[in-house]
């Protein structure tokens, strides 16, 4: 009997015994895959190195483009894209030949002062065209802050009462001072010739920011150089048309019209630019 009980008792201890080291090797083995696991998630990851690399060359070859690292991330900025389209798609239900007018008014100058006359009063439209201006000075705002390093401007909040200080200047001294070079009418064919060009342009500029944000870099640079192309040209057009529209409505010489246009119009900007330059 005694050698039986030693028989069973010897037999228990070794299935218990082996059961121990099955569990121990078990837990030993769960150790050494947490710690694999541990030491390949802190390693750096490489998969990253040619994305950065890639960011780096484009940077490169791509100059202009200064603060769109985290362009596609900045939800707000979508949202406000999205927000200033579905107001533009409300005016286009709402005023279905508001846009028909604007373009009207930017190529004849007998329809502009007839529009003006008629339909300038009316509080919706008034509404319309104060939005039309603000979309304008936030699109360069935007321009200016996200592709263009100029120390002292490198804020939104700094950019845009600049942008609009100069805006409102060049409009008050216009208004005034119009009717002091010509006779004063009822209306300011120099002014109304300028809003509605910065309507129209901010409109453009606007949309081809858009294409910009949300693009490749590669077409970012296309976008961005359209644009100073669009503002180049449309500036030039717009000095042209009022520089026609001013001679054909006020008997006055040739010489008294340019140099009205140098002060107001090719001065102003020079400053602004030699300002620029200098810093």
């Amino acid at each position: 009997m005694k050698i039986t009980f030693f028989i069973l008792v010897y037999f228990m201890l070794s299935l218990f015994g082996n059961k121990v080291n099955a569990t121990q090797t078990k837990h030993d083995t769960a150790k050494i895959d947490f710690l694999k696991d541990v030491y390949i998630h802190l390693q750096p990851d490489t998969s990253l190195y040619p994305m950065i690399d890639n960011q780096i060359e484009l940077s490169k070859k791509y100059p202009v483009i200064k603060r769109v690292d985290n362009i596609h991330n900045n939800t707000l900025l979508f949202i406000f894209f999205i927000v200033i389209f579905a107001i533009i798609a409300i005016i286009r239900i709402v005023s279905p030949d508001y846009f028909y007018d604007l373009w009207n008014n930017l190529l004849k100058t007998d329809v502009l002062i007839d529009n003006h006359l008629r339909k300038g009063k009316r509080l919706f439209l008034l509404i319309i065209n104060k939005f039309f201006d603000f979309l304008f000075i936030a699109s360069l705002t935007l321009l200016v802050y996200f592709y263009f390093e100029i120390p002292f401007l490198n804020s939104i909040f700094i950019i845009f009462p600049v942008i609009l200080t100069i805006y409102l200047i060049q409009v008050i001294s216009i208004s005034i001072f119009f009717n002091v070079f010509f006779a004063n009418t009822n209306y300011n064919i120099h002014l109304l010739k300028i809003i509605y060009y910065n309507r129209f342009a901010g409109i453009i500029i606007f949309v081809l920011l858009f294409l910009s944000f949300f693009t490749y870099p590669e077409s970012a640079e296309i976008f961005i150089r359209l644009i100073l192309v669009f503002l180049t040209v449309t500036y030039l057009i717009r000095l042209i048309t009022n520089f026609f529209s001013i001679k054909r409505l006020f008997t006055v010489s040739i010489f008294y019209i340019l140099l009205y246009l140098c002060v107001f119009e090719i001065t102003l900007y020079l400053v602004i630019l030699k300002e620029i330059l200098q810093v």
